[in-house]
């Protein structure tokens, strides 16, 4: 039976498990209230519900049922309802959230089982989701591994310990299905087809095991045994037909792994195969028929609530109709692909879910990228990128952030408009164009204004979250308003050839759009010799390293302006801009539509904080040049500064309650990139306590440090990670979401002696606005003879449109 003709059986199933009709009943009975799952857990009431609920697509439901487990629940239970809230999770695309849970579960069960492999398995499943295929793979080479030597047993002597037996056997089989699933995505089918077969023979044990005169009263079908059977299969037969279009075994396959599905009553997995089979066939270049296989896939996945799913269907039918020629369709499915990312983004929990879910869609971008620069349509370029900056500049805020903001509930009604915008987003983008699009465009504009009036409620309590908040949709047109005649938004973006750059100029009047071919290469190199010519210490050397970057950017053919915002990527993020010689001065902005950013003035007297020097106690080192530094500082704002021992973050919390219009910080900082709320820099500890004690990017949300100007003056503090869609996550951010409307920082560590007067410099300029005081800062640096490694380390980030001290 081919593909094609399996598309329109595959049309009446789909009738059969949602679209239009109800679910059939459930041939593979589920764990019900009262019996014993599994792993050996009596179900209740809100475990069924969460089983059934999950099984049939409703992942909303699931976890709703989840949450209402008693906190009398055994550890046993309580590791259980954790893990398959974790499935649920991935279900829902949540998978970096899911590996957060899985991370807890591990540890339970450790304490029941002696052992981590079910959860070290799943979390390799949540790595394929992520795109993070090394970790995938030791996670599952690692149960594998663990396992090698064991079999299930077929027969017993004895009452066997079913519980134990079947983590084990999961385990097993879910890591043989897992290294099926990399070997696949890796083209290695042959592979792939070995690892399969290992775990159908795990599968086929466990079912026989259940199904068994003599053993059945001990061993029960665990939903995940015949989902993740049926997934197996899946695996095979796409292995089978990437290599035998035709191969009746893989239809065979295809259609056994469906029919599990039915049986269990569960679409998604249905929406799965079909995308599974959209990926065969144009593997196998059959490209029409990966169109309808992939329409159905977005079909059934768009019908059970699936963004996770539509966005890679999409994307792979974007790749599809461009085989085909057919552009229009193919730029449709893409944009379709970006709405789903956007409400799948929108719906995680954590800075580091966000961090881990951006890997692998900047492609989509990408191909929209290239869209915009062939039909020379600036606007909607703009818009394409300003749709993932802005987005992740906000979105970053977790849920923890929003519990510390002044009007939680304020903040929530925003953040639940934004979904409902999203979900309605993604369906304007799926219908068709024959159909009318009026209805979804007028509700999207109806919840756009109750969104604004939701943001003139939390612009009156606390400005600078609503600022953030306000980042959003901001037009081209918009942000050309914004700009002074003498000014140029400069925004860097990528298309399909990642190697390529193309910079988007934006001014008053005009736009227009330069392509940098092997711009990406060029610029790391010559950033590579920079970096080398600071280690050596060799000006000569910067000097030349910084002609090179200058080159690599084509800085001569920049359209002319005095003053530049850019909106950096990839390596953009880390160049010296102050050491090129462009314009009057250079602002770095985390988007475009930063511009837009009303950050409040300080309207009482100006006022300045000088923290430098702290005593760590031995367990970092001193910093003698800052100290001497904010000495000089607070002299020229005849204020008291905060050295040794006074420099605790309590003190600094304490005289920043009310927003400061310096904030001069002379300490260590360190990004961290695993979590990066726990980024920190450090002052003295406590009376009492001694030793560092970090300030970190959570604990400025917790008690707030507002300043107009902050100025991080400490070793590498613009350092930080850039994230697929090219937000940086680093102190910056935290700075940002208290009011900061500027930020100084550096790229490398500073002689003290040239911070020292470079910043004596820079202060005393302030009233002539950040950026001219850097400036002449920069400019009096170089005077006194100090290398680029002195005066090209300090960068400029946001934007204002007052000064910050007289």
């Amino acid at each position: 039976m081919t593909i094609a003709f399996r598309a329109v059986l595959l049309q009446l199933a789909l009738m059969c498990v949602g679209l239009g009709n109800a679910p059939p009943a459930h041939a593979l009975s589920l764990p019900a209230q009262g019996q014993m799952n599994a792993f050996g857990i009596l179900v209740d009431a809100p475990l069924e519900k969460a089983y059934s609920t999950f099984v049939a697509g409703d992942a909303d439901a699931a976890l709703a049922a989840l949450n209402e487990s008693s906190e009398t629940d055994t550890a046993h239970r309580k590791w259980f309802g954790q893990l398959l809230r974790a499935e649920v999770f991935m279900q829902m695309g949540r998978a970096s959230d899911a590996l957060d849970i899985l991370e807890q579960t591990a540890k339970s069960e450790v304490q029941l089982f002696g052992t981590a492999l079910l959860s070290q398995a799943i979390q390799g499943e949540a790595r394929i989701k992520l795109e993070d295929y090394g970790q995938a793979s030791q996670q599952f080479s690692a149960v594998a591994q663990a396992l090698e030597n064991w079999d299930l047993p077929t027969s017993y002597r004895e009452t066997p310990n079913v519980p134990w037996l079947s983590h084990r056997s999961h385990a097993q089989a879910r890591a043989y299905s897992g290294l099926a699933n990399l070997a696949l995505r890796n083209a290695q089918f042959d592979l792939a087809k070995d690892w399969s077969n290992r775990a159908e023979a795990v599968y086929s044990t466990i079912h026989d095991l259940a199904v068994s005169s003599q053993y059945q009263r001990y061993f029960k079908v665990h939903v995940d045994n015949q989902l993740g059977r049926a997934n197996n299969l899946t695996v095979l037969a796409a292995s089978t037909a990437v290599q035998e279009p035709n191969s009746q075994l893989a239809s065979q396959n295809f259609q056994n792994a469906e029919q599990l599905y039915l049986a269990a009553g569960n679409p998604p997995g249905l929406a799965n195969s079909l995308a599974m089979q959209a990926y065969v066939a144009f593997e196998t270049r059959q490209y029409e028929t990966a169109i309808r296989m992939g329409n159905l896939s977005v079909q059934l996945a768009n019908h059970l609530n699936l963004p996770d799913l539509i966005w890679r269907a999409q994307l792979l039918l974007g790749k599809a109709y461009l085989k085909t020629g057919q552009m229009d369709l193919a730029e449709n499915a893409f944009r379709g692909a970006q709405a789903a990312v956007d409400l799948v983004n929108g719906s995680l929990a954590s800075d580091r879910s966000k961090q881990q879910f951006g890997v692998g869609k900047s492609e989509i971008l990408a191909h929209l990228v290239d869209f915009d620069v062939l039909a020379n349509n600036t606007a909607q370029l703009f818009e394409d990128a300003e749709r993932g900056r802005a987005r992740a500049f906000v979105d970053l805020l977790t849920d923890a952030e929003l519990t510390l903001s002044d009007d939680l509930q304020t903040n929530q009604m925003v953040r639940s408009l934004d979904v409902q915008i999203r979900k309605l987003r993604l369906q304007h983008s799926l219908q068709k164009r024959s159909e009318s699009r009026l209805p979804i465009a007028a509700e999207i504009q109806s919840l756009l204004t109750q969104r604004s009036a939701l943001m003139d409620k939390l612009s009156a309590i606390n400005t600078e979250w609503s600022a953030a908040y306000s980042v959003r949709y901001a037009t081209l047109a918009q942000v050309q308003a914004r700009l002074a005649p003498d000014e140029m938004l400069v925004y860097a973006v990528s298309g399909r050839n990642a190697d390529d750059i193309y910079l988007m100029f934006v001014q008053r009047a005009k736009s227009s759009i330069k392509h940098l071919p092997k711009g990406h290469l060029t610029l790391n190199s010559a950033l590579l010799d920079f970096t080398d010519a600071i280690a050596l210490g060799n000006s000569d050397l910067q000097a030349k390293s910084l002609k090179q970057i200058k080159a690599a950017l084509e800085l001569e053919a920049w359209p002319k302006a005095s003053k530049f915002y850019v909106v950096p990527n990839k390596q953009l993020h880390f160049v010296p801009w102050f050491g090129l010689e462009l314009g009057q001065w250079v602002s770095v902005l985390p988007n475009g539509s930063w511009l837009l950013r009303q950050g409040r003035k300080t309207e009482l007297a100006p006022t300045y904080l000088v923290v430098g020097d702290p005593d760590f106690a031995g367990e970092l080192p001193q910093l003698p040049g800052a100290r001497s530094e904010v000495t000089r500082i607070s002299q020229q704002y005849r204020v008291n500064p905060l050295m040794g021992r006074q420099a605790t973050a309590a003190a600094i919390v304490a005289q920043a309650q009310k927003k400061l219009s310096v904030l001069h910080l002379a300490t260590h900082g360190v990004f961290d990139y695993r979590n990066p709320l726990q980024s920190a820099l450090y002052f003295s500890g406590e009376a009492g306590k001694g030793g560092a004690q970090p300030m970190t990017a959570e604990d400025i949300f917790k008690r707030p440090v507002r300043a107009d100007l902050v100025v991080l003056s400490a070793c590498e503090t613009g350092v930080g990670q850039v994230l697929e869609d090219n937000d940086i996550l680093g102190l910056q951010r935290s700075f940002y979401m208290n009011g900061a409307n500027q930020v100084v920082n550096t790229l490398w560590p500073v002689s003290d002696q040239g911070v020292r007067d470079f910043m004596a410099v820079f202060h005393s300029n302030l009233s002539r606005g950040v950026g001219v005081a850097l400036s002449r800062a920069v400019q009096a640096s170089k005077k006194a003879g100090q290398p680029p490694a002195v005066y090209a380390a300090f960068v400029l980030n946001g934007y204002t449109l007052h000064s910050v001290a007289p």
